[in-house]
């Protein structure tokens, strides 16, 4: 299973002037910036990886790693295997996250639970990073699970979404306490926790306190109509604004959710227009490179040739 969060604590330490920045706009001095920043590096690396072996009701909950830490840039759409599980708290922060092509917000007190084969990324706001707990796990269900509380609402709600209504980020603390130090009682410390950390996660999800998906914004609808109809002139920040983004997250959307960039999928508007000109044959060069937004016939059929790999003439020619 691949665990893009150890990826982004690397964008931690590569992204430390981000959080200086994020430090000054709520007027914390430097000195508690770094101060902070090596907190948070430690942590990372005595929570990394944890190998304990939970009995809960008829099943066997493997958890494997325990994180800590800002989430400075997106995380890409990925999946898990089939018994594999996340769940996600977000302390502090905003962003955005993907699953299953919907999109919900994140702010302080987020929960969500993404499991086998749930495709998931998140966008964090640039502005104000979010600082998210996350725990590991693989569930290895007995024949009689499904008749089991805990085990059945992990096994029917593969993707969970709300607000932490049990007090779990108390459990998250005391989590991060124990692993801070070797003291004695470690290990059944740490059992008990974990289990309550798993018992809690499941009441969440029970009480159904759901978090709608975001309609607007940004609304995938709005974007997409945008790149239908505004092909001609529409800007970045134009479309940004459209969606409740800045630039740089809405870049950053439209990779996750369409896997092109913003100029990759005005392009792709232009020259399904450019071609639906053509197929009517009532325009001229100059007036097709008009309507679509170039500011030359040369800049239509270099643009023209670079898409399609044939020029315009050689188009009109094929009778495509």
């Amino acid at each position: 299973m691949s665990h893009f969060i150890v990826v982004v604590w690397y964008n931690v330490v590569r992204h430390y002037s981000a959080l200086i920045s994020v430090c000054e706009a709520d007027n914390i001095p430097r000195k508690s910036c770094y101060d902070l920043f090596t907190e948070v590096t430690n942590i990372m690396d005595k929570e990394n990886k944890l190998d304990y072996r939970l009995s809960i009701e008829s099943s066997v909950y493997h958890i494997t790693m325990c994180t800590h830490g800002y989430i400075m840039e997106h995380i890409p759409l990925h999946r898990h295997s089939h018994r594999s599980y996340e769940i996600h708290y977000i302390s502090k922060g905003k962003g955005i996250l993907t699953a299953d092509g919907r999109t919900y917000p994140l702010e302080p007190g987020s929960l969500f639970l993404t499991g086998p084969n749930v495709e998931h990324g998140q966008i964090p706001d640039e502005q104000d990073p979010m600082l998210e707990d996350c725990l590991y796990f693989s569930l290895e269900p007995l024949p009689d699970a499904a008749r089991c509380e805990i085990t059945s609402i992990y096994l029917q709600n593969p993707f969970w979404i709300g607000t932490d209504k049990q007090n779990l980020s108390k459990i998250i603390e005391m989590i991060r306490e124990e692993l801070s130090g070797d003291r004695c009682g470690h290990e059944t410390s740490m059992h008990a926790l974990l289990c309550e950390y798993v018992v809690l996660a499941a009441r969440n999800i029970d009480s159904a306190h759901i978090i709608r998906p975001l309609m607007h914004p940004p609304s995938e609808l709005d974007i997409e109509s945008a790149f239908l109809y505004h092909y001609r002139d529409i800007t970045l920040e134009q479309i940004s604004k459209i969606a409740g983004l800045s630039p740089r997250q809405m870049q950053r959307f439209l990779k996750v959710n369409y896997g092109k960039t913003f100029l990759q999928l005005r392009t792709g508007a232009r020259m399904a227009a450019a071609v639906s000109c053509l197929d009517k044959g009532i325009y001229t060069t100059e007036e097709i490179a008009d309507l679509t937004g170039y500011s030359s016939p040369g800049s239509f059929f270099q643009a023209f040739k670079a898409y399609y790999h044939m020029t315009v003439s050689e188009y009109r020619k094929s009778g495509y």
